[in-house]
Formats: structure tokens, sequence, C-alpha cells
């Protein structure tokens, strides 16, 4: 039985459930009338949202089919958390970094299952030994690209938030003490020991950003990708620039 990728699964359900055995459907319906309708009135909200899932994904200047109904429907789920977190960075003060890096929570996790559902379609097709050159393939490769350099780009704006303002060139304190020097002097300066572990994590989010944009070389494909590589180090020699400057502040 070969079934298209592309057919959702209360979709094959329906069409292969054994609609001749009138007692099964009697008690499937008494449990839930629309189970085996195909346009249930219940979910039609359901319903438009899957129609609003991805048919195609872009990587560079190649678009692909996106052919596999597991993947379309996380990244229409990834689309539906990307709204939220637009929402939430709108409303929510740049002051509370945390809070904001928190909510990118949701996008990091359905991005990951994005990617998960790429892979499995991919050993899928492995398993029934499609060969590297058939057009399937060469989509999902181009799709697990894609999917994957969105997952690691929200993990670098996660990390660049909780970086703080600026990608965190901006030196709250001394912008502070400008802002205080005409209030009393009752209260001192921010502790140095304070102050040094304030540097020394925003050294490891420099660093953790260096190694995602390396992560990215590795993805299928970018190596050949010379003016992209260009891109991606021009990108790392900025990040590794504000991480020295850190080092420098630290000494200082």
């Amino acid at each position: 039985m070969r079934i298209p990728r592309t057919k959702a699964i209360p979709a094959i359900s329906r069409e292969y459930f054994p609609t001749s055995d009138s007692e099964l459907v009697s008690q499937i319906e008494e449990v839930d009338p629309n189970a085996l309708n195909a346009r249930p009135t219940k979910v039609k909200d359901e319903a438009a949202g899957a129609e609003a899932a991805p048919k195609t994904i872009t990587w560079r200047s190649r678009t692909v089919d996106l052919e596999d109904a597991a993947i379309a429907a996380a990244l229409g789920s990834v689309q539906t958390a990307v709204k939220r977190l637009s929402d939430t960075l709108t409303s929510t003060s740049t002051a509370h970094t945390k809070d904001v890096g928190a909510a990118y929570d949701d996008v990091l996790i359905l991005s990951q299952d994005a990617v998960d559902a790429t892979k499995q379609a991919i050993d899928e097709l492995v398993s029934e030994r499609v060969g590297s050159g058939d057009k399937r393939m060469q989509s999902l490769q181009i799709t697990r690209t894609a999917v994957s350099y969105e997952m690691i780009s929200w993990r670098i704006g996660r990390n660049r938030v909780l970086v703080g303002e600026s990608d965190g060139a901006v030196i709250k304190s001394s912008i502070a003490a400008n802002t205080k020097h005409q209030k009393s002097n009752s209260k001192e300066e921010e502790g140095t020991g304070r102050k040094l572990s304030h540097l020394r994590e925003k050294v490891v989010l420099y660093d953790a950003i260096l190694q995602s944009l390396d992560s990215i070389k590795e993805l299928p494909g970018i190596a050949a990708d010379s003016d992209f590589i260009e891109e991606i180090n021009a990108k790392a020699a900025y990040f590794s620039a504000l991480k020295y400057v850190e080092f420098l502040l630290g000494h200082d």
C-alpha cells in the first residue's frame, strides 16, 4: 500500500477505516460524532490552520515543495510560535532580557521538531534505498539545511537578546553613572565581583553565538556557497570583536 507522504494521518485513517462495520462506526460516533467526517464542523478552525501550513520552502535561491506532511505541519507550528514571539517582543520591556529570552523557547522547541521531522523523512528514504540523486532526496536535503539554519538563527537571536542592548555593546554601568551623577553618593558603584560575573556571562553568550555560526558551516551545501561562508565569517568577526571588548573591560 503506497500512501503519499503529503496526506495527513487523520485523512488516511478515515480513508481506510472499515465503514462497512456499522456496529464499530456506531460505537465511534457515540464517542465523537465527527471522528469519521471528512470535514467535521467542530474542527473548522484547525482545518484553517492546516491550510495555512507552508507548501514550499526556500533556501537561498532555491525553492522546493514540502512533500512531507509532518514537515509542513511542524513548520506551520513554527510560524504560529513566531507570531506569538513577535507579540511578546512588542509588549515586553527590553529591561527584562531574561523574560524576553524565555519567549524564544517555544520557537526553538518547534524548530527542533521541524528539524527532527526532516531527518526522519530522509532516514525513511534511505531505508527505502533512495539515492542521493533522487529529486525527493535532494528536496529534503535542501529542506534540512533551511530548517536547521532557521533553528540556529533563532538560537543566535535568543542569545543576542540575553547579551543585552545593541548586542552587548552598550555598557550599562557607564550609562547608569552618567544618568545618576546628580543623585546622592550613598549608593556605591556596582561591586567588582558582580561586574566581573556579568562580563563572564556575556562572554559565555558570545561563545555560544560563535559556536552556532560555526555549526551553520557544517550544514549540507553550505561549504560550496563561498558568498554565504564569507557572510558567516563576517558575522563571526563581529561577535569575536565584542567578546574581546568584554575581556578588555574585565581587565580594566
